[in-house]
This record gives structure tokens, C-alpha cells and sequence, in this order.
């Protein structure tokens, strides 16, 4: 029988047993059980402290503390990035007829500089696809893009897709003419002439869709009520760009100066329009130098019905060759062709944007088709201070490229600049 030990003050000492000592604990079995039912009851104490103080016991005294919360599982949340619009750098002329974006620099000060025109394509994010673009920017803004089969039955014109082997084309047909657009390019074609769109078709399940903007300001009009109206007796005011001090480009055969090619050009157009019903004034007979503000007030003074102003383009690039005609961007579009920073607020000229895209697509068919030069289409900007504030239909149209060699040796010759009015006065001159 094992000894006893008594257990006095703390010490322990083999005297007579005396049991100080529980009983139970002299079994090794029932100590360890014991042991582990403290550790249990602390490590649950310490959990209920842990949940109390995280929050997750309940608030409520009516219940019992340590009833426990079910844990609420939350998805996470999608980022949406804004849209940024894209900026594209100048892109070299392209073939007539060939699809695709064109950009440009318009000679409006004596030094050529590169331009850069800025896409306003609909918000992307890194996928390339256009109908995951265009899906974004439907989520952005939905309401400012039209799907054109639904809008093509409801204004009774034609839509027609064509599925080629490059960019897939849709073509609108109304009885006024065709349009055609291509997917993913700012360049459509009006009754076979390039003209520039703001933002680029886009498909979506396999659905052709253009911004409301271009349907407002560019496609209903030449579809359905573009008429530049009848002009006996109007007033026609032409202007031919620089003069004086301001010499504008230089051919690079000849050496002659832009200034005196725009003048001999108004002059010709002037003289075989005599007879066409308009009551025609130029802006400078002579070489003055007449400033922009002046050549706005003219137009003002004679109350004008139409204001033409007549230039030549130049470009670093000299494989840059053709016509390009400019009229006012609409208010809140971007412009084809900008310099420097811009807003989108409204100017005088927005009043007459209507009346500036008929001209601008009727002098331009006509010098494009008889002279047979690059179609480098018709084209939207605000810099244009001889255009902004005009208080009538205004048009600014660029003849040709003074940097081109093939194009300036044409230039400087008086037949060609004579086919030039002679194009311009047909246009004028047509009747509705």
C-alpha cells in the first residue's frame, strides 16, 4: 500500500498520514480529467470574451450572450472605370475609295505643323473587341448610342449589311442618296464621297450602332432634309485666304505664294457666276492683308446668304494630296481636325450646322469629282475663327496640297485653278 504524504503549511514530510489532501486527486486518471476540463472552461471563457468583444455576441440582454451572429458573405464589388477618349496621332492620306480614318493640317498660319485628331470612339477597357467595347460603353452611357435596324424601319430608309472580307459595311438608301458606314472607322461615304463621322460604328451582336450625335447632325440631315434652297438674288461673299503680310504656304514648284492663288481663284469664280443669279462679293480684290475679325464682319455687313472662304493646304508630309472641305462642328460633338485644346460649347455658326453640311457635301462633290483630285472628305472643326462666328451657312475648302509636287504643278497653272471655280460655280449654280 503506498505511503501516504501529509501535506502541513505547504511542506511535505512522511509523518502519519492526515488527509489535508483531496482523495480524489491521489488517482493520476482522475487528475488529468480534471486538468482538462479547467483548460476547457478557460479556452471557452476566452472565446465568449473574443466574440463579445468583436461585436459578434448578440446586443440584445434578452438573449444570451453568447449567441452567435451568421456571418454574412459579401461578393465583391466590380470597378468601373471612367471612359477616356482616345487620342490618335495624323494618319497619311489614304487612296480614294480605300476605307479608313483620315486626318489632316489645314494652312491656315504660314508654318505647317502636325495635327493630331481625337477619337471620341465609344469608352473601352483593355479587350480590343468591338462589341466588348461597345458593351461597355453601353453600361456608361446606353442612351447616346441608336441601333440602326430598329431606327432605319422607323424613318423608312433602307438598311443594307454587307459582310466582306474587311471591316463590315452597312449602307443607308433614302431617295435623297446612299450613305455608307463601316464599322469601326470615322470615314463614311456619301453618295461615294469620304465624309468624316465623330465617333465610329460600332457593332454589337452583330447589330450596326451609331452615336446619336452623328445620327443628328451628319446622317438625318443628308438623308432627309439637306437642301441648300434656292439662290437668286442671295448673297454669296468669298473669301480668299491670307493676303499682304500674310503670304500663307509656298508651292514647291514655282515658289508661288498661296495668298495669290486663292485670289486668282475667287477672282475666276466671281466672273463665271455673273450671270448664276448670286449678287457675289470678295472679301480682298487685291493683295491687303484683311483680318479674320474683318472678313466675319464683311459677311455681317452684307447680310450673306452663304460665305465661301477659298485656301490651300501644306504639310510636312509631302505625299499629302487632295481636296478637304470644313465646315463647323455641331455643339458637344468633337471636331475632326483640332489645335490646341477645345470645348464643345456652342458657337454663332451652330445655328446654321444643317445648312453647313449640305454646302459642305455640295462644293465638295463637285471640286472632287471634276477635277478628279485626292478625296480627302469633308470635314468638322471649331479652331476656325473665319467660320465660328459667322452668322450664315459658312464652308472653308482647302484646293489642294502646295506641298505635294505632283498636286502644286497643277496649282500654279491658270487651267486648273479655272477647272477649280469652274467646279465651285456648278455647284453653286445647281438647282434643287
Amino acid at each position: 500500500m503506498p505511503q501516504k504524504v501529509k501535506v502541513k503549511n505547504g511542506n511535505a514530510s512522511n509523518a502519519n498520514p492526515s488527509w489535508d489532501v483531496n482523495p480524489r486527486l491521489s488517482s493520476p486518471g482522475v487528475f488529468l480529467q480534471d486538468s482538462r476540463m479547467l483548460f476547457f472552461r478557460r479556452w471557452l471563457a476566452f472565446l465568449l470574451a473574443a466574440l463579445a468583444w468583436s461585436g459578434c455576441s448578440s446586443s440584445n440582454p434578452s438573449k444570451p450572450a453568447a449567441v452567435l451572429r451568421k456571418p454574412l458573405l459579401l461578393a465583391p464589388v466590380p470597378v468601373r472605370m471612367a471612359p477616356q477618349p482616345t487620342v490618335t496621332n495624323v494618319h497619311p492620306p489614304l487612296a480614294k475609295g480605300s476605307l479608313g480614318v483620315l486626318t489632316n493640317a489645314v494652312a491656315e498660319t504660314n508654318a505647317a505643323v502636325p495635327k493630331t485628331t481625337v477619337s471620341t470612339n465609344p469608352p473601352t477597357d483593355a479587350h480590343p473587341h468591338p462589341e466588348i467595347n461597345l458593351r461597355n460603353a453601353f453600361r456608361a452611357n446606353m442612351p447616346q448610342w441608336v441601333e440602326m435596324g430598329q431606327w432605319s424601319t422607323d424613318e423608312g430608309v433602307r438598311l443594307v449589311s454587307q459582310a466582306a472580307s474587311g471591316p463590315k459595311r452597312f449602307e443607308l438608301h433614302s431617295n435623297r442618296g446612299d450613305l455608307v458606314l463601316v464599322n469601326g472607322s470615322q470615314t463614311a461615304y456619301w453618295n461615294g464621297q469620304a465624309l468624316m463621322l465623330s465617333f465610329a460604328p460600332q457593332l454589337s451582336n452583330n447589330h450596326p450602332y451609331l452615336h446619336r450625335a452623328d445620327l443628328q447632325h451628319t446622317v438625318s440631315p443628308l438623308l432627309r432634309k439637306c437642301v441648300c434652297g434656292p439662290h437668286e438674288g442671295k448673297v454669296l461673299v468669298i473669301d480668299p485666304g491670307h493676303g499682304g503680310d500674310q503670304s500663307g504656304s509656298r508651292t514647291v514648284v514655282g515658289k508661288q505664294l498661296e495668298k495669290d492663288l486663292t485670289l486668282d481663284w475667287a477672282l475666276r469664280a466671281r466672273a463665271l457666276l455673273a450671270n448664276e443669279g448670286w449678287r457675289v462679293f470678295l472679301t480682298r480684290t487685291n493683295d491687303v492683308d484683311v483680318s479674320l475679325s474683318n472678313r466675319v464682319a464683311v459677311a455681317e455687313s452684307l447680310h450673306a446668304d452663304l460665305f465661301i472662304s477659298l485656301h490651300f493646304n501644306s504639310f510636312s508630309n509631302s505625299e499629302y494630296a487632295g481636296i478637304e472641305t470644313y465646315c463647323m462642328t455641331p455643339a458637344g460633338m468633337p471636331s475632326n481636325l483640332v489645335r490646341g485644346s477645345e470645348d464643345h460649347m456652342a458657337l454663332p455658326n451652330n445655328a446654321y450646322d444643317d445648312e453647313n453640311l449640305c454646302w459642305a457635301v455640295r462644293l465638295h462633290e463637285s471640286l472632287v469629282r471634276d477635277t478628279l483630285a485626292p478625296d480627302r472628305g469633308v470635314r468638322r472643326a471649331r479652331f476656325m475663327a473665319v467660320l465660328r462666328n459667322q452668322k450664315c451657312p459658312a464652308v472653308l475648302i482647302e484646293g489642294g496640297y502646295l506641298s505635294n509636287r505632283k498636286e502644286a504643278a497643277k496649282l500654279i497653272t491658270g487651267a486648273y485653278r479655272e477647272q477649280l471655280a469652274e467646279a465651285l460655280v456648278k455647284a453653286l449654280a445647281r438647282h434643287e
